[in-house]
């Protein structure tokens, strides 16, 4: 059967297609209010090297700090994190290793949030509806894996597979972006327990 023009994912992918065309958005001009954490959370500091055979694992090895000091989980942290962090310094900071990569979290008895914020002050236009559409996705359980070069019409750069952002939203309960006070982006993961 033949997609409907105004389907929201149909609508979404178009979307994502044009707009990936355009010129980065500078997430300080965006008319939002920025992300502040609140008390409680544990914060951490990362720099990671430019390199991508080096980064892997120093991303890993934030990656596996975080999960061990907030405990044994019923889930699968790892992995959205990992991507999380991935992508603030990949796409965020684009791999400059004098941006950092902070990594704020807590746990309580109901809740594990992580906050990932980079310092990278732009983000694709096309990223809107592609996010639109993984959180469709995963709240429809479809368990389509979306692709943000595919979507969006885009070449894939490096070793990009453009899926992690899928992964954030499938293993998580919430996934939210923000823009931090600096103008960088926040991605804030929340799982209930």
């Amino acid at each position: 059967m033949a997609d409907d023009l105004f389907n929201a994912r149909v609508l979404e992918e178009r979307l994502a297609k044009i707009l990936a065309k355009e010129k980065p958005i500078n997430l300080r001009d965006l008319d939002v209010e920025p992300y502040e954490f609140r008390p409680g959370y544990t914060v951490l500091e990362f720099n990671f090297d430019s390199d991508y055979r080096h980064f892997r694992k120093e991303i890993k090895d934030a990656t596996q700090e975080v999960c061990d000091d907030l405990g044994s989980l019923e889930f699968n942290l790892f992995t959205p994190l990992f991507e999380a962090i991935l992508n603030a310094h990949q796409h965020g900071n684009k791999n400059d290793p004098n941006k950092g990569v902070t990594v704020a979290y807590k746990r309580t008895d109901a809740t594990v949030e992580v906050s990932v914020i980079d310092q990278g002050g732009e983000i694709n236009p096309g990223f809107f509806p592609f996010v639109s559409l993984n959180r469709r996705n995963a709240k429809q359980n479809t368990g389509k894996s979306l692709n943000f070069y595919e979507v969006c019409g885009l070449e894939a750069n490096g070793p990009n597979l453009g899926t992690g952002t899928n992964f954030l939203h499938v293993y998580m309960d919430r996934v939210s972006y923000y823009r931090s006070k600096e103008g960088g982006l926040v991605v804030h993961l929340v799982k209930n327990l």
